[in-house]
């Protein structure tokens, strides 16, 4: 499967989350595996946003979907994750691929889309453990 077709999330588009956009994700997409990217987890808000961070010890957990039609689905997910033209500049958030090492499979990563933040983040509330769903 082309890396494109992955996508890496960490936050209110996992499992046990019931938005609109969850909800087409886990419809739309198919669920591959528990997984992480090295970096760090912060709260923003209600939700949190991620640093991918290649050197760094800590890690970010999420789940990987593979994506049948991944472009219809983007166009949903960007504007979910504030990214477009009719949102101001920077972004709150940015797609990107990053290298993400599946939970269960001991073998190399495999390259999924995902949606990094964007903004600074000395402000925010981090989450060492890096699991959105633990409490802090």
């Amino acid at each position: 499967m082309d890396a494109a077709n992955y996508l890496f999330v960490y936050g209110t588009l996992m499992r046990g989350f019931d938005n609109p956009n969850a909800q087409l994700l886990h419809k739309t997409g198919r669920y591959v595996s528990a997984a992480w990217m090295p970096g760090r987890l912060f709260r923003v808000e209600w939700y949190p946003g991620a640093l991918y961070e290649p050197t760094c010890d800590g890690k970010v957990h999420g789940e990987v979907y593979a994506l049948e039609e991944p472009l219809a689905l983007f166009a949903q997910l960007d504007v979910y994750e504030g990214i477009g033209d009719t949102f101001p500049q920077p972004w709150e958030y940015v797609r990107t691929q990053v290298p993400v090492q599946r939970e269960a499979v001991a073998d190399n990563p495999i390259l999924a889309w995902t949606y990094l933040y964007n903004h600074p983040v000395e402000r925010l509330t981090p989450l060492p453990s890096g699991d959105f769903r633990l409490p802090i």
